[in-house]
């Protein structure tokens, strides 16, 4: 009895500390009206957590595919076995038509094809936001190494999907205000100007930069989602900046931290983005590719050059030299992508029915560029 009374005001004294401890938690997860800063979970970096990428690249030119979210399902959720079959059927498909590298869409709507601690997944794979059934990004990077493919995952920085389905994404609700988003056309999108969506961007890339042995974080086209000519004059550019030129500053912010993130994991991890091929549309939507080339913000550029010689505006030949050239001046790698899924269709006044429009144009590119990709896989079949 004695010890039991010498042991109680010890155990009066834990009681206290585990009271005040519980009521902390507590209060730590209670939602503000306003995200924090700070509110994201912390990704590991190769300054925290031991580097154990094993990449697969390729050797020569660059012969790649662009795998959409949409190209693996038919719009109903696949269970790990229906997904892995599909899967696989792709990927013979790409290795049968020589190519060497995938650059596959994990994350298109503020969703995930992978275990994520930020994004809910992505509809189309069965997995649920309490119990996650498969991880499709793992199976997907190592069947590709498995065939000697290089993997870069594919991600739609900016786009989050309808108005009404982002204000179900957690990730929107969880992270993001109002003041965050921008709403045009019946969709929303992650503000560029904002700094917090920013960081939910640069988040979201680290941790598949960190958790899974892609070769490289592919960005695509996603920037503001209007031209200048539809722009309400409600952003305020400051007196020394064009609406343009602001723009431009915002997703270059954007397009540095990616890079840098990229590089803080793993150094041989690639970066690089796939703008459209019309450049002077690139500079209205904000994407000043040629700033990310001479500022190193990029380790390749892909630009869409998705016309043929009879484009009266951007001609096949004089686009692909004007990128071509960018590159090359800045000493960036170049893949530019090919529209194959125009080819015999009456795409741009009916002018691609001819044979052999993509051939000549790899041949045309043969000694420009790294090499190509070509949009989409589905039209590999």
């Amino acid at each position: 009895m004695s010890i039991l009374k010498k042991l109680a005001p010890a155990f009066m004294v834990l009681l206290v500390f585990v009271s005040s401890l519980m009521t902390a938690c507590i209060m730590t997860f209670q939602k503000s009206d306003i995200p924090s800063e700070d509110v994201l979970p912390v990704i590991a970096t190769a300054d925290t957590a031991e580097d154990t990428q094993r990449h697969v690249f390729h050797s020569g030119a660059l012969k790649g595919v662009w795998i959409p979210y949409f190209a693996v399902s038919d719009g109903e959720p696949l269970g790990e076995y229906e997904f892995m079959r599909r899967y696989d059927e792709l990927l013979d498909t790409v290795a049968a038509n020589g190519i060497n590298a995938v650059f596959v869409h994990v994350r298109a709507h503020c969703d995930a094809a992978y275990m994520s601690e930020i994004f809910p997944p992505m509809d189309i794979y069965k997995m649920h936001e309490t119990i996650r059934e498969y991880d499709p990004l793992k199976y997907m990077v190592e069947a590709a190494h498995n065939r000697g493919i290089e993997f870069h995952a594919w991600i739609n920085p900016y786009r989050i999907d309808t108005l009404d389905e982002a204000k179900n994404n957690i990730a929107v609700t969880q992270y993001l205000s109002s003041s965050d988003i921008i709403e045009y056309d019946g969709m929303a999108y992650i503000d560029p100007e904002s700094e917090r969506g920013r960081k939910l961007i640069t988040e979201g890339a680290a941790e598949i930069a960190r958790n899974y042995d892609v070769d490289g974080i592919h960005m695509d086209d996603y920037f503001y989602p209007y031209v200048e000519d539809d722009a309400e004059n409600t952003e305020d550019c400051g007196e020394s900046l064009t609406l343009r030129q602001w723009r431009c500053e915002n997703v270059n912010r954007l397009v540095k931290e990616l890079y840098d993130t990229v590089k803080s994991i793993d150094s041989e991890m690639l970066f690089g983005v796939s703008p459209q091929g019309n450049y002077e549309n690139d500079l209205e939507i904000g994407a000043d590719v040629c700033a990310w080339c001479e500022g190193g913000y990029v380790d390749y550029i892909a630009p869409q050059i998705y016309f043929n010689s009879e484009n009266p505006v951007c001609p096949f030949e004089e686009t692909a030299n004007f990128w071509c050239d960018m590159a090359h001046t800045t000493g960036v790698k170049i893949y530019p992508g090919l529209a194959l899924y125009k080819v015999g269709t009456d795409a741009d006044g009916g002018t691609w029915y001819s044979d052999g429009i993509i051939e000549s144009q790899e041949k045309y590119l043969q000694n420009k560029s790294d090499g190509v990709i070509l949009y989409s896989v589905e039209e590999l079949y």
